[in-house]
């Protein structure tokens, strides 16, 4: 068995692109459109069937992340009703949280869905719960959360914080 921790950085960059790139093909594969292939911007992308936050660069997945979702499933229509919304999103500013670290607010409602009735806001991507945080990745095993995205580590919520700053990213979807 080969031992991560022997490896390089070259090389582990290159098991992620390999990684990376076999979940492309099993896109394909599958008839999944594949992550990133909406914008030659930079923006995150969470294909909700998988679970999973892709960074996107130049329709290319940078870094990819293991999520939990709303319990009430998909297509967030009323506060309240624990849905993760689909569409496309403004995102804020990363902030600090009591609960969850960090916390970066989606757009949800948009205008439109506004004007259609929608209902509802503080939808989000944020860590694990504070309180919860010695469950590591088993954090993601389930769709737990009230409509927001949530990772597995303190560390995860602090990259996407980070390299939305650094990328200057203003923009989520979630299909």
């Amino acid at each position: 068995m080969l031992w991560l921790g022997s490896l390089d950085t070259i090389d582990r960059m290159t098991l992620v692109s390999l990684g990376i790139h076999l979940l492309f093909q099993a896109s394909l594969a599958s008839g999944i459109e594949p992550p990133c292939a909406a914008d030659d911007k930079n923006f995150i992308e969470v294909v909700a069937e998988r679970s999973e936050l892709y960074l996107c660069e130049g329709r290319q997945a940078s870094k990819s992340f293991k999520v939990s979702l709303g319990s009430g499933g998909l297509d967030k229509k009323v506060q309240g009703d624990q849905k993760t919304p689909l569409g496309t999103y403004s995102l804020g500013v990363p902030r600090d949280s009591n609960r969850f670290f960090t916390f970066i607010p989606v757009g949800y409602p948009t205008g439109d869905q506004r004007a259609r009735g929608f209902t509802g806001g503080d939808v989000g991507i944020h860590g694990p719960a504070r309180n919860l945080t010695w469950l590591g990745r088993a954090n993601t095993w389930i769709d737990w959360t009230d409509g927001c995205i949530a990772v597995a580590y303190e560390s995860e919520i602090s990259e996407i914080a980070a390299w939305i700053k650094e990328k200057k990213v203003g923009t989520i979807v979630v299909r």
